[in-house]
């Protein structure tokens, strides 16, 4: 991801948290992505898409029979952008999925630290 596109990302991101939300990025500019956690407590993983925009998933407790997380976006429609209406709709979205797999959702923030691989290198903006 270019230096562009990470700015980019992480300036539609900071305006979430007028609303309530928790961004979450690394200053090791090796991963390039971030952590949303949600009024609602759940956590959101964003990362530049495969052709443009960004991916958004749904970050749940891992297990054998559905993983860590889910797409709440199909791959092939990258989110172009990131507001308060489509972080929503995105979220619902991944719920409605995870709860439909079955899978468990993190608590809190402090449960998912536990989980997910580097996430003490990210840091609250």
């Amino acid at each position: 991801m270019s230096k562009m596109e990470y700015e980019q990302m992480k300036h539609e991101l900071l305006q979430l948290k007028e609303y309530g939300y928790e961004i979450y990025a690394s200053d090791n500019r090796e991963y390039d992505w971030f952590f949303v956690v949600t009024p609602k407590q759940n956590l959101l993983y964003i990362k530049k898409g495969y052709l443009f925009g960004f991916n958004v998933y749904l970050e749940y407790i891992p297990s054998i029979k559905y993983g860590s997380c889910c797409t709440c976006n199909d791959n092939d429609e990258d989110v172009r952008n990131i507001d308060l209406q489509t972080i929503q709709k995105l979220e619902k979205k991944g719920l409605d999925f995870a709860h439909e797999l079955g899978a468990q959702l993190y608590k809190n923030i402090e449960q998912a630290k536990k989980h997910i691989w580097k996430f003490e290198e990210f840091k609250k903006l």
